[in-house]
């Protein structure tokens, strides 16, 4: 009950702040969340029984959740030509944003200017596009909601530009063979390449002699809607740990300090010779404060070129963007400090 009450609440930190910092998005969410057989007949419906050109925010939603990708423009094409203005333009310009579609998100703001929460709807644009220091900034003066998106966005920027876990030294003497992984994600909550290529190394490990457990990152899977969840789960005797805090601090450059103190608290106890943890970047700077606080080695595995995978759905320009080369310098800073970097393959 205790453990369900505190899901509870993880939940709803997650809501409250996904409805300040991008409520379309929170929609999506939602909607991909419920199940499929629910949600995309009822999708369909609002659909079918919309005016053609109806630029309600429901009909958007619906036509973004069945990946209608032509009607979803054409609507918002006849938004922008039409010069809506006001609060409706602001909040067609989220989901253009939110759909990937910037230049409708341009012209929809550009008749949103003395709207409500067009500051937050700006600030999402330019974040959307990497420029994070003109993000924050475009939050100047804004009330307390835009605050609040401010305060979360200042805060991955931080990041982004070079803020860290910081822990100190402890007196530790490591157990032999015994490693500890963090993980973004993991079976039996998430069925993808990810989980199951960590589930199967951790398994090979415990083959080899290995004590193994696994940690998963602060809030999951909580956070992507696994409100039953417990605090630990077994599956083909490989150990997976959950860190489900009673509270989340509300920025990243925070929730990451809180993350290396509870896997510190984690390690502790389990006694690790080895850590090992896997891209992006934000896993090896809590392993590596970590590590460093017990002093013992760490392996940082690269299974892929994040900051290529997020601008490969944005403009070319994108690979110009402050973000992508944040990205980059945090990624190469991560590999320079593990003791040993590893792959899925040459390329």
């Amino acid at each position: 009950m205790i453990q369900l009450l505190t899901n509870a609440r993880l939940a709803a930190h997650t809501v409250l702040q996904h409805l300040t910092d991008d409520p379309m998005v929170l929609s999506l969410q939602l909607s991909r969340r419920l199940p499929a057989s629910i949600v995309h007949p009822a999708a369909r419906l609002v659909c079918a029984i919309s005016p053609k050109n109806s630029l309600s925010v429901p009909v958007l939603l619906a036509s973004l959740t069945l990946g209608d990708e032509g009607d979803v423009t054409r609507r918002l094409r006849f938004g922008a030509d039409h010069k809506v203005a006001g609060v409706h333009a602001r909040r067609l310009a989220d989901i253009a944003t939110a759909a990937n579609l910037p230049a409708l998100s341009d012209a929809l703001l550009a008749g949103a200017q003395d709207s409500r929460g067009y500051q937050s709807a700006q600030a999402r644009r330019l974040w959307h596009d990497g420029a994070m220091t003109a993000a924050v900034a475009a939050l100047e003066g804004s009330g307390a909601s835009g605050r609040r998106l401010q305060a979360r966005l200042a805060g991955e920027l931080a990041v982004f530009q070079g803020t860290a876990p910081a822990l100190a030294r402890r007196d530790y003497t490591p157990v032999r063979n015994r490693v500890l992984h963090l993980l973004t994600n993991s079976l039996p909550h998430t069925a993808s390449g990810y989980a199951q290529r960590s589930h199967s190394i951790m398994a090979a490990q415990q083959q080899e002699g290995w004590d193994v457990l696994a940690v998963t990152r602060l809030g999951y899977p909580v956070q992507v809607g696994k409100l039953g969840a417990g605090s630990s789960d077994v599956v083909d005797r490989v150990r997976y740990r959950r860190l489900l805090p009673t509270h989340l601090a509300a920025t990243l450059d925070a929730r990451l300090q809180q993350q290396a103190e509870e896997l510190l608290n984690v390690a502790l106890e389990f006694r690790p010779s080895v850590l090992h943890t896997t891209t992006h970047f934000v896993n090896g700077i809590v392993v590596r404060a970590v590590a460093e606080a017990l002093d013992i080695p760490w392996v940082y595995e690269v299974r892929g070129q994040l900051a290529d995978t997020w601008a490969s759905t944005r403009a070319p320009a994108a690979k110009d963007s402050e973000k992508y080369r944040l990205f980059q310098q945090r990624e190469a800073e991560v590999m320079r400090d593990a003791h040993l970097v590893i792959t899925l393959g040459r390329p």
